[in-house]
């Protein structure tokens, strides 16, 4: 899913889950994590500059902090600006993002 969104033309893509050990979904934050280090490793060999991928832990109750990461990430790639794998015809509406609130679709959809 994390390399489909930036050949189709996202800019960046953030995943969220719950805090490690603090999940409903038991493991899936940790699989989602192994996940997420192999998709940056992928990402890494592709091209794909560090600050375009990010994960972060918040819970539901963290409301004022899921802002504040969404904030600094739409300004980090703002700074990045455009996709270099974006192909031209790539539609572009000044930034593009991905976002999984999910750890389980998280840990189901990275590649």
């Amino acid at each position: 899913m994390v390399g489909r969104a930036f050949e189709k033309g996202a800019d960046g893509v953030l995943v969220t889950g719950c805090h490690l050990g603090d999940c409903h979904y038991y493991e899936g934050n940790y699989k989602a994590l192994k996940a997420i280090e192999k998709t940056q490793k992928i990402l890494k060999l592709l091209g794909i500059e560090d600050g375009r991928f990010r994960k972060e832990w918040i819970s539901a109750s963290e409301g004022p902090r899921f802002a504040q990461v969404m904030t600094e990430f739409t300004e980090q790639i703002q700074q990045l600006g455009r996709n270099s794998m974006r192909s031209d015809d790539a539609p572009h509406d000044g930034l593009t993002a991905a976002t999984s609130t999910r750890s389980r679709r998280a840990s189901n959809d990275v590649e």
